[in-house]
């Protein structure tokens, strides 16, 4: 499983919105959507409802809670590396 995918899953599922993860990841809305599309293409169906307001479904939030530990120490890993200085 790509990380990429799960923190834009992550991301949409917390703020609501794609251009809202979009914005905070740093990309388009379009790759937000292209993220979800193939992580629900490899969940083999839906995870969020997109009609306002978004919503996950079962399967979504089942998701949402098995990679919430993951989270933060992946964002604190990324910030040590971001914070490291180049040899």
């Amino acid at each position: 499983m790509e990380w990429e995918l799960l923190r834009t899953f992550e991301t949409v599922a917390r703020l609501g919105s794609l251009t809202a993860a979009g914005r905070t990841l740093g990309v388009s809305q379009s790759t937000v959507s292209r993220h979800l599309a193939r992580l629900e293409q490899r969940a083999g169906s839906p995870l969020l409802l997109r009609g306002p307001p978004l919503r996950l479904t079962e399967r979504g939030v089942a998701l949402v809670a098995a990679i919430q530990p993951m989270i933060d120490p992946a964002l604190a890993a990324r910030s040590a590396l971001e914070a490291t200085p180049a040899l």
